[in-house]
């Protein structure tokens, strides 16, 4: 069960949390492993990608090439990790169990199951570019590309399905970053106003993109952050941002400068026996939000054959506060 948010053109913005506020900022030499046998081989960067299955956030030693999953609701620790038998993966994505890794310079993916078995290479059409940064869109389940010309140094988008197939390509997206130099992009389907974010030197840019035509409409934001080198590790977790830094050997977990949340389900999974029932509570919070209307859907997705998905519509309408004149 959960609730997908809608985005008609009109819609106010939500109110903006502090973007680029550190949240939680830990060594990841030392603060996320508990055996010191196991300890991490100083630099992580390159790559992250969130499990929203486990709740916890993939990353991958570019110095041994380990796979390493840290789960923040244990103290960052250490939950699995196993050795990859590429080199130098940089940006990837996670969906339905598998981890796409993307190795430097190519223009496939290398895809992995959750115990370090090689699945093979999903290869993509990049248009004779090489493959830079990646994102994933869970809702359409589409795989969002950052790629690199060599000759003119441009970075042009790509949009493929989760199969390979190409779905669309934008000219060179670089002069919207300033110009500068990326290897990791995150694509975040809550962020109702500009989905795509794009790392590069110290900064994180927020750009609008017209799903539709696939254009970029513009620049929504951008702000500081830790991360001196284009290529270090970043990655959405549903609520913050996670940014490693090559230079200090930490991660820095920062508020992404979006109030997400204005709906909740619960209980979100759960088992009914036949003829009973259960009670979902949907909770509508409008503190924090601007005036507006704000539209989502409840998906309830189940085991029935017949109807395996029920769409429940969901309208909050916030009026903005009376004006009190006392005399």
């Amino acid at each position: 069960i959960y609730a997908e948010r809608l985005d008609p053109e009109d819609r106010v913005s939500p109110e903006r949390d502090d973007a680029g506020d550190i949240i939680h900022e830990f060594q990841l030499e030392n603060d996320m492993v508990d055996n010191p046998d196991d300890r991490v081989i100083s630099t992580i960067t390159h790559a992250l990608a969130w499990d929203t299955e486990n709740e916890w956030m993939w990353a991958v030693n570019t110095l041994d090439h380990r796979m390493i999953a840290i789960n923040p609701n244990e103290n960052y620790r250490t939950e699995d990790f196993w050795m990859m038998d590429i080199s130098r993966p940089w940006d990837m994505i996670y969906h339905d169990g598998t981890l796409y890794t993307l190795e430097s310079y190519n223009t496939w993916l290398v895809m992995w199951d959750m115990d370090g078995h090689n699945l093979g290479r999903l290869n993509l059409d990049c248009e004779g570019a090489i493959i830079y940064g990646l994102a994933f869109d869970p809702v359409n389940e589409l795989i969002i590309v950052l790629g690199h010309r060599i000759v003119g140094r441009t970075h042009p988008l790509f949009v493929f399905t989760i199969e390979g197939e190409q779905v669309a390509s934008l000219d060179c997206i670089k002069h919207h970053f300033d110009n500068n130099m990326s290897l990791s992009i995150e694509w975040v389907p809550t962020h109702d106003f500009g989905k795509l974010w794009v790392h590069t030197s110290e900064q994180l840019w927020q750009l609008d993109i017209d799903t539709e035509n696939w254009e970029v409409n513009g620049v929504v934001q951008h702000f500081h952050t830790m991360g001196l080198h284009f290529a270090d590790g970043f990655a959405h977790d549903g609520e913050n941002f996670w940014i490693t830094s090559t230079e200090t050997n930490t991660c820095e977990i920062i508020d992404d400068g979006i109030n997400e949340i204005w709906i909740t389900v619960d209980p979100i999974a759960g088992e009914v026996d036949a003829e009973n029932e259960i009670i979902l509570t949907v909770t509508l919070d409008s503190r924090n939000q601007l005036p507006g209307d704000y539209e989502a859907e409840i998906h309830i997705v189940h085991n029935d054959p017949g109807t395996p998905e029920v769409i429940v519509p969901v309208i909050l309408n916030i009026e903005a506060a009376p004006f009190i004149s006392i005399n």
